[in-house]
């Protein structure tokens, strides 16, 4: 994955909220009893299906992703998964314990 969907996601939470502070996503596991909730950070990250995180402004990336894959019978939602995938256990790996 390249730093670039890293740097969205950083951009993501925090460019949008003018009021409020940008969501600590080091918390994510304490905030759900010590369980980072993988399953649900996909359905955020991805955002097509209709979860959204934080009121909404969330981009959503499984299409963003989609516009970057190679054409094929599997590529584009092989790579789109991969993506997410990797996002989802990049944010796993910055929980603080």
């Amino acid at each position: 994955m390249r730093i670039s969907a890293i740097s969205l996601v950083v951009c993501a939470f925090g460019a949008f909220g003018t009021a409020a502070a940008a969501d600590d996503l080091t918390g994510l596991a304490a905030r759900n009893d010590g369980e980072f909730p993988m399953l649900q950070v996909i359905h955020i990250v991805d955002g097509r299906t209709g979860l959204r995180a934080h009121g909404g402004p969330m981009p959503v990336f499984g299409a963003l992703f989609d516009a970057e894959a190679e054409a094929g019978p599997y590529g584009g939602p092989l790579y789109t998964r991969g993506k997410i995938l990797s996002l989802a256990y990049y944010l796993e790996s910055i929980q603080q314990k």
